[in-house]
């Protein structure tokens, strides 16, 4: 073995000093001293040895790797198979084995790179660290381990530290779309001055992906229980975007609604960027949140409907309720069928019939759909679950947390998330503790919250000072139904009364 590695290693010294020399023999056009051959012998091929293997162990290495012009003669010794003047060096075998030797040697630093990376929690592939055409991913490696350590931290209960490793990741990639989106939703925690300048950044620098921006920011305006700054984006983009026009017109509506602010409407019902139909709606809520009681009930039961424009039946039916008349309300509902979905018409309804009074309905309606026959989902739990935030009734809630076994067992983390946190919410807005501490312990051993969120959320509905204040919890909670935010921020402005 001793002798193999002294040959490896004089391999790379022999490659450099022997096709040096013959390369400077040849060009001093071979005249002197053959470099290689001994000087004693007559220089005749096959007759003179080799110089250059005087001390490797085994010549037949030196021929393979550095000179195939030693050969064996018929006594079988080891000599220079050329004359002086045929001698010449072989640089393309140098040349070989160091590509190759470098080659190994990047491989073998890369792999500990690799290695190293790896254990410190980059999700590097090995690709990307040996091939360089590859290493301009390595960015976008590194972004995500800072992805990961944030999400890591948040989870955890450590906002402070997952805001601090995604603001090194966005100072390192100011420009870079998930970062600046991720960070400024969680800085909707701790920061929303800053979350609101980073989505205003980002509506500008990313026109194309304006629509999910306006999206992420809106629900982060709403979750903060941000009434003023709620009304002023809804209007902005009822007047900029025609993309979503319902959800801006519905979301300006509640913030006037729960602000008691109608002049928050008066610019844009009267903007000619706006749709007429929009328009038309928003001038209908300015009318009746300017006028008393009862002109506002005369309104809502005279003002013709737009045509073909199903949102402004589900203003009418919640103004008809509001306004004292659920039973036109569910008149309403029962003539819009075709035009407004299921779940709108069962909401809508369930809330004209808590109004009227009507409990015997309401607990029919909602237990039919809640019925075992019909197999619930989360689409039903949560409906009935959100219903119960605006208006509690303990017999509903007691058979909606006794699904808990649908929303475990429900395949999308996304919706075992909202139909948890809506049935968290129900047992809260109606003071069931026990109720609640039951799912929120459910809900923590399946792993759909973390130990941390159940303390927010039972902090938020049941504190030991003060009134409950769900804005505390909400933006920590990102991917929830607007349905779900306007209940709970609209069940909060009531309970902080």
């Amino acid at each position: 073995m001793n002798g193999w590695f002294g040959d490896f290693f004089r391999t790379a010294w022999a490659l450099g000093y022997w096709n040096t020399r013959k390369t400077l023999f040849v060009l001093n056009r071979r005249r002197g001293q053959c470099p290689c051959q001994n000087p004693s012998d007559t220089g005749r091929a096959l007759a003179t040895g080799c110089e250059a293997i005087a001390e490797w162990r085994q010549p037949e290495r030196f021929q393979k790797r550095v000179c195939p012009l030693l050969a064996k003669n018929q006594r079988g010794h080891w000599a220079c198979g050329v004359e002086p003047a045929a001698v010449r060096p072989f640089w393309g075998r140098a040349l070989s084995y160091a590509s190759a030797a470098g080659l190994m040697l990047a491989l073998v630093a890369g792999v500990a790179v690799f290695g190293a990376m790896r254990g410190i929690g980059y999700k590097v592939s090995l690709r990307q660290v040996v091939w360089p055409p590859a290493w301009s991913e390595l960015r976008q490696v590194q972004v995500q381990l800072f992805i990961d350590q944030a999400q890591a931290h948040f989870q955890a209960g450590r906002a402070n530290e997952a805001v601090s490793a995604l603001n090194t990741a966005y100072e390192q990639n100011p420009d870079h779309y998930r970062i600046g989106m991720l960070l400024a939703q969680f800085y909707q925690v701790t920061n929303p001055d800053s979350a609101t300048r980073i989505y205003t950044r980002l509506l500008r620098r990313y026109p194309e992906k304006r629509r999910e921006t306006a999206r992420v920011f809106f629900s982060s305006l709403l979750a903060q229980g941000h009434l003023e700054g709620v009304a002023a984006f809804c209007a902005n983009e009822l007047k900029t975007s025609k993309d979503d026009t319902v959800a801006w017109l519905h979301g300006l509506i509640f913030a006037v609604r729960q602000s008691g602010q109608p002049d928050w409407l008066s610019a844009v019902m009267k903007d000619p960027a706006v749709g007429a139909k929009e328009r038309a709606v928003l001038t209908l809520e300015f009318a009746v949140r300017r006028a008393s009681r009862a002109e506002a009930a005369r309104l809502v039961r005279s003002e013709p409907l737009v045509d073909k424009f199903p949102y402004a039946r589900v203003q009418r039916a919640e103004l008809l309720t509001e306004f004292g008349r659920p039973k036109d309300a569910l008149a309403l509902l029962a003539a819009s069928r075709e035009e407004l979905t299921g779940r709108e018409v069962v909401r809508l309804a369930l809330a004209a019939e808590a109004v009227a009074g009507d409990q015997l309905a309401r607990r029919r309606d909602a237990k039919q759909l809640l019925a075992s026959e019909r197999q619930p989902g989360e689409s039903e739990i949560t409906v009935v679950a959100i219903h119960l935030i605006r208006y509690p009734d303990a017999e509903l809630l007691e058979a909606v947390v006794n699904l808990w076994r649908v929303i475990a067992a429900l395949p999308n983390p996304a919706d075992q998330l909202e139909a948890t946190i809506a049935l968290l919410a129900a047992a809260g807005a109606g003071a069931h503790k026990e109720s609640f501490n039951r799912v929120r312990d459910d809900a923590v051993t399946a792993k759909i919250i973390s130990y941390a969120t159940g303390n927010r959320l039972t902090d938020a509905f049941f504190p030991e000072e003060g009134k409950p204040r769900v804005e505390r919890v909400l933006p920590s909670l990102p991917g929830l139904s607007l349905e779900l935010n306007y209940a709970l921020i609209e069940w909060s402005q009531r309970a902080a009364l």
